[in-house]
């Protein structure tokens, strides 16, 4: 019993985390000022990861160039970028984050893009090496994501956004 109430209570911590940061994100919505915004979004998306015990680190440099963070998953070292501004991200945008984690020893990334990828950036990077993971929200795409990791055997927690008639994200949901 004891084992089953500590369960528990760590679920309804992890919960209430996620609604927390949940809670975060729907106000980061509302802000306009961009780059304010994309600083909190990596905040945010630390904080997540730390949730799931992905062990991130913030934002840093490394020989002249940005990088918005990393997390570890199964002893794999992940570099991320997110972005949230104007167009779907372009090949350009994919190619220069694919040059960083190339340039990084045995590493993997995660690009987040809050307003999606543009077909021809998700067609150049969905073939060759493959060294991108590309998340923009939607269940659909969750749901695929999720039946790709699982045919892989990995167990990386997944989550969505869900847009309204303008494309705007107005939640989270995981």
């Amino acid at each position: 019993r004891q084992a089953y109430a500590q369960r528990q209570q760590a679920t309804n911590a992890v919960r209430h985390t996620l609604e927390a940061l949940n809670g975060q994100y729907g106000q980061l919505i509302a802000t306009s000022d961009k780059q304010a915004r994309g600083f909190a979004l990596e905040k945010l998306l630390r904080e997540l990861f730390a949730v799931f015990d992905l062990d991130p680190k913030a934002s840093f440099r490394i020989e002249g160039e940005q990088i918005d963070g990393s997390f570890v998953f199964e002893n794999a070292d992940f570099l991320f970028e997110a972005k949230w501004h104007g167009p779907p991200i372009s090949a350009e945008s994919l190619d220069a984050f694919a040059g960083k984690v190339e340039r990084k020893f045995d590493a993997k990334g995660l690009f987040l893009s809050i307003n999606g990828f543009s077909q021809e950036g998700v067609t150049a990077h969905s073939n060759g090496k493959k060294v991108l993971l590309l998340m923009d929200g939607g269940r659909g795409q969750v749901n695929i994501a999720q039946q790709v990791l699982d045919e892989l055997h990995l167990n990386i927690p997944v989550c969505g956004m869900v847009k309204d008639d303008n494309h705007r994200t107005r939640g989270l949901y995981f």
